[in-house]
């Protein structure tokens, strides 16, 4: 029987910022979240989360973790990815894609934990200040952000290319602090990542604390604790 090759995927040129003042950019966000841990409270893992938070979401801005793994074009979000592969491949993806929507539509950030539009931590997103610079460069920033929180938590949690094993710890770690049925409760783990996280200096919400967890669990970087 003659295999179907995935056709090409679409591609649109992105809204990009030149990559020096991206790197500029990093860099004062990192030291952002540095400042207000000294603030707040002693620096420490905590620190060392948001620090990753921040270099983890520059890798990712504008681009399709799906298509990177597939060896495709992923200069484009994963909310526009127009793959269309033999068998399920599209079906699945086009799955995810409803899932990362219905997640962006539904969630509710608790109050202060997380620039609404973005998603990313208020002292973090430049916008989260209600007296930040709202030049173009900012506001692109900020929706640089946007297309990678929720997308990334969809690819890794619940995308085709999910790795089962840390899926598996995930569904566990996610029952564990009373997420009933994560792997089919969609409602209920909605509401759980605009939850604020727990113990941090800082206000960030439950959906930022399961990124920084999956990708470090993807990253083979340390084993993550439960």
């Amino acid at each position: 029987m003659q295999q179907v090759e995935p056709t090409s995927i679409p591609t649109t040129t992105p809204r990009t910022i030149p990559t020096d003042i991206r790197h500029q950019f990093r860099q004062q966000d990192i030291e952002r979240a540095h400042i207000a841990q000294r603030h707040h409270g002693p620096a420490g893992p905590r620190f060392d989360d948001e620090a990753f938070l921040v270099s983890e979401v520059e890798k990712w801005v504008h681009r399709c973790s799906t298509c990177t793994q597939r060896g495709y074009d992923d200069a484009h979000e994963m909310w526009r990815c127009g793959f269309t592969g033999a068998g399920g491949a599209s079906r699945e993806i086009q799955a995810n894609k409803d899932w990362m929507k219905m997640v962006r539509g539904k969630v509710q950030y608790a109050n202060y934990t997380a620039h609404f539009p973005c998603g990313m931590p208020q002292h973090i997103c430049p916008l989260g200040d209600h007296h930040a610079d709202h030049s173009e460069e900012v506001q692109e920033r900020c929706r640089g952000y946007r297309t990678v929180l929720i997308p990334m938590v969809a690819m890794m949690g619940k995308g085709p290319q999910r790795d089962a094993e840390v899926t598996q710890r995930w569904y566990q770690r996610l029952a564990s602090r009373g997420v009933v049925d994560p792997e089919r409760n969609d409602e209920g783990l909605i509401q759980y990542f605009g939850q604020r996280a727990p113990g941090t200096a800082q206000k960030r919400s439950q959906l930022t604390e399961e990124f920084i967890w999956l990708r470090r669990a993807y990253d083979g970087r340390e084993k993550c604790s439960d």
